[in-house]
């Protein structure tokens, strides 16, 4: 009876394993690519403000804030 248990715990860590190996991180994938677009958004604000173009600027300001609300996190 000893053996059947331990097989039995053998099969549900190989399950375990193969489940989460096949589950791709879709979270990760969505959150890096925000991140990537709020940079690209908050880099062209910088710009637009250097350039004097105030009004662009705030545009991609808030589009920035609109896609990640922690920005001054990302620097």
């Amino acid at each position: 009876m000893k053996s059947f248990y331990r097989f039995l715990l053998s099969i549900s860590i190989v399950v375990a394993v193969i489940f989460f190996s096949l589950s791709p991180p879709m979270k990760a994938t969505t959150a890096n690519s925000e991140i990537s677009s709020t940079k690209k958004f908050f880099t062209e604000g910088v710009a637009n403000t250097q350039n004097k173009s105030y009004e662009q600027a705030v545009e991609n300001f808030t589009t920035a804030i609109e896609l990640n609300y922690n920005l001054p996190r990302l620097q």
